[in-house]
């Protein structure tokens, strides 16, 4: 019993070993051999006679099994073999082995999918469908099938990305899976964009990050379920924030928070809602902007944010100033630019934590200059480097610094102005700037005088009109120029002045035709002195002048044209923005409204009073015309007459005016230069303030000074100051004649000055020629005081170092004509002198007047040109 249980037992195992070997295959060779002589037999069993021997090591023919036996082919017959003797062994074949691959492909016609090569057909995709090949059986490819492997022929498939059938958009949720009716990957909400590359029965295969997905059909739509829409809005109530329409909630919204609407499904608006989109009831939404709930400062730094606790956008420093629009939860809606940010709350103050204060100072010793109070260190300025106050947190004082601002600890900044270091020179040209690197100011030329004030890394702080900029150190030194003068010269042509011997180097001016010059180096460049330094222009054309003949007498007009970009209509719109003035009376209209009360007209014979409000008065009957000035409520008119315009009623009114503004007739007048001709007084609001005279000490002495008080005999202080500042001497003569009243004033004749800012001052008389800082509430105390800091102790100081102050602000600024002071042609209707349309032309009598005094001179006109 025991022997024929193991025989079964052994039967069963041999029968497992060879049952799970097919007979032949298309791509593996099997073999069998004996391990031992073995006999052969006719039947399956050791009771019948053997029918022949088999050697060891002999090969079998084995086509099928029968229990523990081996069916062979044995001299072209069927016998039987006991498999316990023989080896089964099983080789790949060359022609039909197995490689691997791996590429992606898609379907190049309808794709059958067979469980193996040639074998159970499973299901078949259609055409694009994409397909990961990972390897290859004679011509069956091997590919990736649910979540295991299948085979297709490889002439169904196209190796490469399919291409996009088409674009679409989620119907509604779309649920996305691995396989169709497979793994939940992800849930798209509606109107998801993704692409679709083939459709099998009811599943569509889809673009899924850098692969494919599927997803069911009912959730795709070619054409999006969403109405594109665009506006921005805010919330009315509490805004509920929704995944999707009616779906899951997010979040509630207070009101008046911004709101951006791209779309809408029905009653339900599609928002954007972080850094996606989400949706809201309509209702819940007001189309326009918010208004600011308040004006809000920074507690302290404010960090801006694009969403509540998002991407980072900017610091803000403490005290800045917002508006705060709404709050939800810990986090306000403020004003960012032209849009909306956040910030937390606790960095909102409804209160500045700024003290307002102004004043100037400089350094006491080494200044750190830190982002906010004790906050990052920025950099160090020297000691007496000019500061500028504009506020205080406890004992932290807000400067300016480069085009922002910045802290430093007070103990650091002493107030007035900061003592000079030293006088200096322009080395070679100067190049000043706002800031250290930053915007460029002005170019001086070679050995230019100024004052240095303070050291900062290779940066200089020197003073420039009013205030301070900045220069490289390379460009100053201590030494004042020395160089002597060759010889004079006359330019042949006009003639362009360059900071060095070159024609691509900085163009500093351009000389008149006929300008005599100094010539201190000669070559084929000439370096010649100019205004306070020295400069260089091109040998070619400079004529030496004769040294035997002595010059005479002459007056020389030069004429330039410079081009605006702007028609003369534009120029004259855009000034009518700035409300122009005049003292010109002008017919005067208002409509009958204006003296209705109580549906009464109430006007009595030829005289009416202003019943409510403020009217417009215009220079005609319509509401077309120009608004000549307004009148009030109680203002009694003289009715001139009556006139009807379509169905309105107007009156033409008369009362005394003064200033008023301008028509655009007059503005256009004034401000086409066609309408002032050469040689006419009005022509001199064309005289170029920054071009030397080149006066007659003697003949301005005699002429124009004499008997003019303390300006007598100071020709050669004016004429020093012309050229340290590039400005018209008759202009400075005429400016300081008209403040101090023909050299006359207190504040030309010298005022004794004891203290300033209300401080003790050693006492010392002090001079000011051109009425600078001498303010209306009281101009003798304030412009005594402006001299004594300035150090005008004299008639001669006054005049030369007033007239930088007079320079800086306009004529060296590029308004250096009246005409340009008045209406600044390169940027119209701002930085401009007066607001009357004739005041330029005003200015002209006195300087005209002074001209016809002298018999030698230079006078160069530039008349601006309008396209």
């Amino acid at each position: 019993m025991k022997k024929f249980s193991k025989l079964v037992a052994m039967a069963m195992a041999i029968f497992l070993i060879v049952s799970t070997i097919p007979p032949s295959t298309s791509f593996a060779a099997t073999t069998y051999t004996t391990t031992d002589n073995l006999n052969v037999r006719p039947t399956p069993s050791t009771s019948k006679k053997a029918i022949g021997l088999l050697k060891k090591g002999s090969k079998l023919t084995v086509t099928g099994t029968s229990g523990s036996w081996l069916k062979i082919k044995y001299k072209n017959k069927t016998a039987y073999v006991s498999g316990k003797y023989v080896k089964k062994t099983v080789t790949s074949s060359p022609s039909s082995s197995f490689k691997n691959l791996n590429y992606q492909g898609y379907g190049a016609n309808g794709v059958y999918i067979r469980a193996t090569p040639n074998g159970k057909h499973l299901t078949t995709w259609s055409k694009n469908t994409p397909i990961t090949v990972v390897g290859q059986i004679g011509n069956w490819l091997k590919i990736k099938y649910n979540n295991g492997y299948a085979y297709t022929y490889k002439t169904h498939v196209i190796q490469g990305k399919p291409p996009v059938a088409y674009k679409a958009y989620g119907k509604d949720n779309v649920y996305v899976r691995q396989t169709p009716n497979g793994k939940h990957l992800a849930t798209w909400p509606i109107d998801s964009q993704f692409n679709v590359y083939a459709q099998n029965g009811n599943w569509m295969v889809i673009g899924y990050g850098n692969g494919y997905a599927y997803t069911y059909k009912t959730h795709v739509s070619k054409t999006s379920p969403i109405k594109r829409i665009n506006f921005s809005g805010y919330g009315a109530d509490g805004v509920y924030i929704r995944q999707t329409p009616n779906g899951k909630h997010l979040a509630t919204w207070s009101k008046n928070t911004p709101i951006i609407v791209v779309g809408q499904v029905g009653n339900w608006l599609k928002i954007k809602y972080n850094n996606g989109y989400a949706y809201t009831y309509k209702t819940h939404v007001i189309q326009g902007k918010p208004s600011p709930l308040y004006r809000a400062y920074g507690k302290d730094n404010v960090y801006i944010r694009q969403t509540p606790g998002g991407k980072h956008l900017a610091t803000w420093p403490e005290g800045t100033p917002f508006n705060v629009y709404a709050q939800n939860g810990n986090w306000m809606v403020i004003g960012y630019g032209n849009d909306y940010a956040y910030t937390y709350k606790t960095h909102v103050s409804k209160t500045s934590p700024i003290k307002r204060i102004n004043f100037s100072g400089y350094g006491a010793d080494g200044v750190y200059i830190r982002q906010t109070p004790n906050g990052k260190h920025l950099t160090t300025w020297a000691k007496n480097t000019p500061i500028t106050v504009v506020g205080q947190v406890g004992n932290w004082l807000k400067i300016k610094y480069n085009n922002g601002y910045a802290y430093t600890y007070k103990t650091h900044v002493k107030k007035g102005n900061p003592p000079v270091a030293y006088k200096a020179y322009g080395k070679d040209y100067v190049y000043i700037r706002q800031t250290p690197n930053g915007k460029h100011l002005a170019t001086w030329p070679e050995g230019t005088p100024f004052n240095v004030y303070a050291q900062n890394g290779n940066w200089m702080v020197i003073n420039y009109g009013r205030g301070y900029a900045y220069t490289y150190k390379s460009h100053v030194t201590k030494n004042a120029p020395s160089e002597k003068v060759l010889y004079k010269g006359t330019t042949t042509a006009n003639l362009n002045v360059r900071g060095t011997a070159s024609g691509t180097a900085t163009k500093l001016a351009t000389l008149p035709k006929g300008t005599t010059v100094e010539v201190v180096r000669t070559g084929s460049w000439l370096k010649i002195k100019y205004k306070t330094g020295y400069a260089f222009v091109s040998g070619q054309y400079v004529k030496k002048q004769k040294l035997s003949a002595p010059a005479q007498p002459k007056k020389l007009t030069n004429y330039q044209a410079k081009t605006y970009n702007y028609s003369l209509d534009t120029v004259t719109k855009k000034q009518m923005g700035a409300s122009p003035q005049t003292d010109k009376h002008y017919n005067m209209f208002i409509s009958q409204g204006a003296f209705v009360s109580n549906g009464k007209l109430k006007i009595s014979g030829s005289s009416g009073i202003v019943q409510s409000g403020t009217w417009n008065v215009r220079g005609g009957p319509s509401t077309n015309n120009w608004v000549v000035t307004q009148i009030s409520n109680g203002k009694k008119v003289t009715i001139k007459k009556t006139v009807k315009s379509g169905k309105n009623t107007w009156y033409q009114i008369d009362f005394p005016t003064g200033w008023v503004n301008a028509s655009p007739a007059d503005v256009e007048y004034y401000l086409n230069p066609a309408n002032f001709q050469a040689g006419s007084t009005q022509y001199y609001q064309f005289l170029k303030l920054s071009s030397a005279t080149n006066l007659s000490t003697n003949e301005v002495n005699e002429k124009i000074l004499k008997e003019k008080g303390v300006l007598a005999g100071k020709a050669s202080s004016f004429i020093q100051a012309s050229k340290e500042q590039g400005i018209n001497e008759l202009y400075l003569i005429s400016h300081s004649l008209l403040e101090t009243g023909n050299g006359t004033s207190s504040l030309a004749k010298g005022i004794i000055v004891n203290s300033v800012n209300g401080k003790s001052v050693t006492p010392k008389k002090v001079y000011n020629m051109y009425g600078i800082g001498a303010v209306d509430s009281n101009p003798k105390k304030y412009g005594a005081e402006r001299a004594y800091r300035e150090g005008w102790f004299t008639p001669e100081a006054a005049i030369v170092g007033g007239a930088k102050f007079i320079s800086s602000s306009y004529i060296n600024n590029g308004q250096d004509t009246l005409y340009k002071m008045r209406w600044n042609p390169a940027e119209p209707a701002t930085h401009q002198y007066a607001s009357d349309i004739g005041w330029a032309v005003k200015q002209t009598s006195q300087i005209k007047k002074l001209y016809d005094l002298l018999s030698s001179y230079t006078i160069t006109y530039e008349i601006p040109k309008y396209q």
